[in-house]
């Protein structure tokens, strides 16, 4: 059995059908679960939330919907910089109770693969933060084969004591390289972990997000050496 894994969607239905289409048809997930912030940057919140909905796909909180929901503070500018706003005008009453339902975490167990959720880390699943140069040395062993998460839009896959850690990346805006996006795919009969780069249409998310925060556009241009590139691309 193979389980799909995508976050920090952030407004981009283009990037999320992608996802959606790979994770379903090339790679034959049985099932797909997203790790949070499925708002925030771009416009189209409201349209990827109705997604997830329709799609059955098992979500969780992230600390953008958090912010959103005023459950976690935020700055003017970066309210800026989130669009939260223009976002509050077209999110429909369902999938703003939607939101309010979902938990940072989630902890499961597939034919006896044990796997622990969290949008940022397994200390602060909603706002904590694992970079792939993040040291592990100190994090307790927790009762997990796989903790996957998402946060930081980076993707890694490490080992700490008998749990891999996984970081699936960014579905919507990856910061390590923004024409990739970034999902994972866990094989519970293997137990293995990998990513995958999807190419983004940047010119059709220019055309159809117009008047994003520049912050938003230059990630959009940022690139790495392709031998840094984390992940498998398709």
């Amino acid at each position: 059995m193979k389980i799909g894994f995508i976050s920090d969607i952030h407004g981009n239905h283009i990037a999320l059908k992608e996802a959606l289409t790979f994770l379903r048809q090339a790679s034959k997930v049985s099932e797909i679960f997203f790790l949070g912030d499925a708002i925030g940057y771009m416009p189209d919140a409201n349209a990827v939330v109705t997604t997830l909905r329709e799609e059955n796909i098992n979500c969780l909180m992230g600390n953008h919907e958090a912010m959103f929901l005023g459950w976690l503070p935020t700055d003017a500018r970066a309210a800026q910089v989130y669009q939260f706003d223009k976002i509050r005008g077209t999110m429909a009453d369902g999938n703003l109770e939607f939101l309010k339902k979902q938990l940072p975490f989630r902890e499961i167990s597939v034919s006896g693969t044990r796997i622990l959720m969290v949008h940022g880390s397994p200390v602060d699943p909603l706002n904590g933060y694992l970079y792939p140069d993040t040291p592990l040395g100190n994090m307790q062993a927790y009762p997990y084969d796989f903790v996957l998460m998402g946060h930081t839009h980076r993707p890694f896959i490490r080992q700490h004591h008998s749990s891999w850690y996984v970081n699936v990346g960014s579905c919507g805006m990856p910061r390590d390289t923004g024409a990739l996006a970034a999902v994972a795919v866990l094989d519970v009969n293997t137990k293995e972990a990998r990513i995958y780069r999807l190419p983004l249409n940047i010119a059709a998310m220019r055309e159809k997000y117009k008047g994003v925060h520049p912050d938003v556009e230059n990630l959009w241009e940022r690139t790495i050496p392709v031998k840094d590139i984390v992940g498998e691309i398709i």
